[in-house]
């Protein structure tokens, strides 16, 4: 009996096509693979060909642009990855592996009305179901705080554009944050994560600030929560023991405010760490909070970029789809 196709869905800065990424050709499905000067992934697909699977027939890796926001991601490039999945395997149905933003176009999908039942699981790993305290740096000031993948894409993403794109050379890295990547805002927590300076540590009201992840607000709902949950069985996986913000204390917004405001919500000060992530995303937000979610135990010492290539993770993800996992050497 043939087996379901699995579609890896990469997190933020996972794919890379160049033409793309510079606007120099539209939304493609072509020309896409994982950026040249990192191994992410790589454990992931050899550990899948070892087990059987062959690439572009049961196995895919769903590319997509992940400046969109998420529901332009899911609508423009995981959707035409599953028809395609479906017709070169004859599958009616595919399995969603999703890592970090990855797993949030997932589920903008499985949860949006255009849903066509033809997705028959859905695993995530390091998804920051409930945002991410990390992205309010990128997306209130355009500074990189991230390690590994994402500051090394974003790094060489910002040069690119100064150097070759015709009419970006001028951006500064909070307006090409602002005007570029609106998938960093569907980032930002939905719980209240910053705490104002003074005598007293306040915490501001996640609903009450000037930048906020309504995408996030709407996928987790109580209504959302129960379409996700209704459609799919829902698997998330998550690192631990790697010190991740999960607070960060601020003070007033810098003044002048600059043009995109920087910080406008608050200039940070300093970040309350916790152990419990995986140096990204912590064990909390990386949870789907429904009864019928499969919240496998924490992964300790497994940090955010490598959940993809981890052994102990594909070992839970081989044991999740009900395949005899290969032999699985260590992240690179």
């Amino acid at each position: 009996m043939a087996r379901t196709p699995v579609l890896f869905v990469p997190g933020l800065c996972g794919s890379f096509n160049l033409a793309v990424l510079l606007d120099w050709r539209g939304p493609t499905l072509s020309g896409w693979s994982f950026p040249p000067f990192v191994d992410y992934g790589k454990l992931f697909l050899d550990a899948f060909t070892r087990a059987g699977y062959q690439r572009d027939r049961d196995l895919f890796v769903a590319f997509y642009d992940w400046r969109k926001s998420v529901k332009d991601a899911a609508t423009m490039y995981l959707k035409p990855w599953i028809d395609r999945a479906k017709q070169r395997s004859g599958a009616r149905k595919v399995v969603l592996v999703g890592h970090s933003m990855g797993g949030l176009v997932s589920r903008s999908y499985i949860q949006s009305r255009a849903y066509a039942g033809d997705v028959a699981e859905l695993i995530t790993l390091g998804t920051p179901h409930r945002g991410a305290a990390e992205a309010y740096y990128p997306w209130g000031g355009g500074e990189i705080r991230a390690e590994g993948l994402a500051r090394t894409v974003f790094s060489v993403y910002l040069w690119y554009l100064r150097h070759a794109h015709p009419f970006q050379t001028e951006l500064s890295p909070l307006r090409a944050m602002r005007t570029l990547v609106p998938s960093v805002r569907d980032l930002l927590p939905i719980d209240d994560y910053l705490v104002a300076q003074g005598e007293t540590l306040r915490p501001l009201p996640e609903d009450a600030l000037s930048e906020r992840n309504l995408v996030g607000d709407l996928l987790n709902q109580p209504a959302g929560l129960e379409t996700l949950l209704g459609r799919v069985p829902v698997t998330t996986l998550a690192g631990a023991g790697v010190p991740t913000i999960r607070t960060i204390t601020v003070a007033g917004p810098p003044v002048p405010p600059g043009d995109p405001p920087v910080f406008p919500d608050g200039q940070p000060i300093s970040d309350g760490m916790d152990d419990e992530g995986d140096g990204t995303v912590i064990t909390a937000s990386a949870r789907v909070e429904h009864p019928r979610a499969q919240n496998d135990g924490p992964l300790p010492g497994v940090s955010h970029g490598n959940l993809p290539d981890s052994p102990a993770a594909l070992a839970k993800v081989f044991e999740r789809l009900g395949v005899t996992a290969p032999a699985l050497g260590e992240p690179p």
